[in-house]
């Protein structure tokens, strides 16, 4: 053992006379080390170290509109805005163009687009033809190999705003979608047309509403009092009840009525006269 250690004592010194021999041990030793170093730093938690990724998002999405329902959605520009709060990645907010671009020339490590039926394709689960919406999701494999596989994180972390989103503006368009049909729902009408083909009512009654049966009937039998003597019911009237008359149109016929002897007749101003029926 002795003889070991004096072996390495002579081998050492011998060293330290050597600069060449020095350089090449030191080289041997310590750049491996930096090396190992260096590498497994850099690739320590790379999931979790997704900050200074460079990620393109652009929409194209034309958003949705129907005459059916009452609702104007742009589920692209919602999904932009839900992104701007969200610090996973250096997100950088392009047009499509820029972002297929940039991910080719290495400014960008992935793009994600929005295309521009992705609204429609969402909302298609209120129709009989459903279509799966789709986000497109570009990188650059090239540029740097672990780049993919991190950004597919990116791609969950939109699919994940995507969800949110969706199920807000689902909940959103439900409620707005019932409230709609709630206030436009089958309604009870009522229309009373004359001998002569003449509409001379028009009543609607909404889905919580039944209709008033009494009430129908004294607008028809006021309607054909009318018909036959022009005069005209009041308020409440019922049948039985005084009628108003028809205005005087000349200075002699209000006179006239003024003066008249009918006991049926009250004056309750020159132009207004209630006469009382047998």
């Amino acid at each position: 053992m002795k003889n070991i250690f004096l072996i390495l004592k002579n081998d050492l010194m011998k060293i330290q006379k050597n600069v060449i021999a020095m350089v090449v041990i030191m080289g041997i030793t310590v750049i491996p080390t930096l090396y190992a170093w260096f590498n497994i730093s850099a690739s320590w938690d790379p999931y979790g170290n997704t900050g200074a990724l460079k990620l393109a998002v652009a929409s194209d999405d034309k958003g949705y509109e129907s005459d059916l329902i009452a609702v104007k959605i742009n589920m692209g520009e919602q999904i932009l805005s839900s992104l701007h709060k969200n610090s996973q990645f250096n997100w950088v907010f392009t047009d499509s163009k820029d972002a297929q671009k940039g991910v080719k020339s290495g400014e960008y490590y992935a793009a994600i687009v929005i295309p521009e039926d992705f609204s429609t394709n969402l909302m298609s689960v209120f129709s009989s033809d459903i279509k799966k919406p789709e986000i497109t999701y570009y990188s650059n494999a090239k540029e740097n190999a672990i780049a993919p596989k991190v950004t597919d994180k990116g791609a969950t972390a939109v699919q994940t705003q995507v969800n949110e989103v969706f199920i807000e503006t689902i909940s959103d368009t439900v409620l707005t979608a019932l409230q709609t049909v709630a206030n436009t729902q089958t309604v009870r009408a009522v229309f009373i047309i004359d001998p002569e083909g003449i509409i001379r009512t028009i009543l609607y009654y909404p889905m919580s509403t039944g209709r008033n049966i009494p009430e129908i009937i004294r607008i028809l039998q006021s309607l054909q009092l009318n018909d036959k003597t022009h005069y005209s019911t009041p308020a409440n009237w019922q049948p039985g009840d005084a009628v108003v008359m028809g205005a005087p149109l000349t200075i002699e016929e209000a006179q006239e009525r003024l003066e008249s002897s009918d006991n049926t007749i009250e004056h309750l101003d020159w132009y207004l006269t209630m006469k009382k029926m047998k």
